[in-house]
């Protein structure tokens, strides 16, 4: 299974209508489907707020010691939001990128 993860309210790769162009999720939900897309690869678009990209930038900063920026923070999210869905097995693993430093934060 592979996860999109998308902003809140911008989730062109599932085909939504853009509802909020202007979010936190910096490199992420440009409201246009890049050119090299292949939709195929796609099992689910996961949709993360600005709210819960900032709540788990801080978590992963002050529990985790990682300083990511909230692209990253959003795909730990995403991956905490398919673990918790049942969609997959109880015993499933879920990895994802952490994509940036944080630094310009």
């Amino acid at each position: 299974m592979c996860g999109a993860v998308e902003p809140a309210g911008c989730q062109v790769l599932a085909g939504q209508t853009i509802t909020k162009a202007k979010h936190v999720l910096q490199g992420a939900g440009y409201g246009s489907i890049p050119p090299m897309w292949e939709p195929e690869l796609m099992s689910c678009s996961i949709a993360v707020s600005d709210e819960e990209a900032t709540a788990w930038k801080q978590r992963l900063a002050i529990e985790e010691g990682l300083h990511v920026g909230f692209t990253a923070a959003a795909n730990v999210c995403a991956a905490s939001k398919m673990l918790s869905s049942g969609v997959l097995a109880p015993d499933a693993t879920v990895a994802t990128v952490l994509c940036d430093t944080g630094l310009k934060y």
